[in-house]
């Protein structure tokens, strides 16, 4: 008979907790380097937008300002987006941490109660084999 794990159904519903947690988490994660990534678009736009002088010195000036507050604006925006999405992130994480403890303990449950099967199973048999030796003695000494 082979071992079977009492708990088995429940460390496989462990196990997928895990595996979704961990996708919440690369989700979230992937979220705030897309913000991130975002974020350094419209810097690089600044940057790019200091050397267009295609329009006249005032209405350049004009739309020049108008455009860089609503630019800066995004900016501000987009850091309280990354900083709600970074929290986000560590919340993750620790759910993820504390999903992947709860497995562990089932693991290492599993680990251990395959340890004393297999232990059982090997008396088991070192007992058998000493019967059976037992029992060869006492016919060659009766014959």
């Amino acid at each position: 008979m082979a071992f079977q794990f009492s708990l088995e159904t429940l460390l496989q519903h462990r196990q997928n907790l895990e595996d979704q947690a961990r996708l919440v988490f690369y989700g979230a994660q992937s979220s705030l380097i897309e913000l991130e990534n975002q974020l350094q678009l419209y810097r690089e736009e600044i940057q790019n937008s200091m050397g267009n002088t295609e329009l006249s010195h005032g209405e350049f000036y004009l739309q020049k300002a108008n455009y860089l507050a609503a630019l800066k604006e995004r900016i501000a925006e987009q850091y309280e987006m990354i900083s709600t999405q970074k929290e986000t992130v560590k919340e993750k994480q620790i759910l993820l941490k504390e999903a992947s403890q709860e497995l562990e303990v089932l693991v290492k449950l599993k680990d251990k109660r395959q340890k004393e099967y297999d232990a059982r199973k090997r008396k088991k048999e070192a007992n058998s084999m000493d019967e059976l030796s037992t029992q060869g003695f006492y016919r060659k000494r009766a014959i």
